[in-house]
């Protein structure tokens, strides 16, 4: 019988994974909480902390097939969601690696695939996380359509400074930078009638070469 490990067990997709699965694999089940006893006789727990090198190391040894999902699926605290979405994927994958387990499957987020209302920046709310120095460049960090949260280089719109932890509204993103305006700032020109057009979807769609087209003439 195949030997099949889980991550993140004890979460709802572990949990349900965890009953379709029993009688079929022999389980490896992992995650930092404890796990209820479940109807599979093969089944084994080993409780390990994904962000730890030694403990990934310890989990996939030995095992012929990964199921990866452990992790953060909701809005948490950042260094909770480094350790368990980036740190510990990382290690999962390296571990796999050493331990030369041929087959992952990686449960991934919806929040990867984007459409063109969702891409667009312009007009969202963000907050400095990385104060923008005056004529430089800091970090902000806003709340997607879908729900997840992202963080972009930023740029002052009028090249003044903006401390960190300010409010700000994304007036226009380009080549991976945002320009900003401060949130009293933005509201300062709405209450002037000032307020900045934003530019259509449209025109932030990239034209993209049709090589097959005729050429003219």
């Amino acid at each position: 019988m195949k030997n099949v490990l889980i991550t993140g067990a004890a979460g709802d997709v572990g949990s349900h994974l965890r009953r379709e699965l029993a009688g079929k694999y022999s389980l490896r089940l992992s995650d930092r909480r404890a796990l209820r006893p479940g109807p599979g006789k093969e089944e084994k727990f080993v409780k390990a902390d994904i962000s730890k090198m030694p403990d990934a190391l310890k989990i996939t040894k030995g095992v012929d097939a990964i199921v990866h999902l452990g992790g953060y699926s909701v809005e948490g605290p950042w260094q909770a969601i480094h350790e368990a979405n980036i740190v510990g994927c990382y290690n999962i994958f390296e571990a796999a690696r050493k331990n030369k387990v041929k087959r992952i499957l990686f449960a991934t987020s919806k929040d990867t695939v984007l459409t063109a209302t969702d891409a667009r920046l312009e007009g969202r709310l963000g907050t400095v996380t990385m104060a923008i120095r005056a004529g430089g460049a800091g970090e902000i960090i806003f709340t997607r359509k879908s729900g997840g949260r992202q963080s972009v280089g930023a740029r002052s719109a009028s090249g003044e400074a903006i401390a960190a932890g300010s409010e700000v509204v994304i007036l226009d993103y380009q080549d991976g930078i945002a320009s900003v305006q401060s949130w009293d700032d933005f509201m300062a020109a709405v209450r002037a009638g000032d307020l900045p057009e934003l530019a259509p979807i449209e025109t932030k769609r990239p034209q993209l070469p049709t090589p097959d087209q005729p050429k003219e003439g």
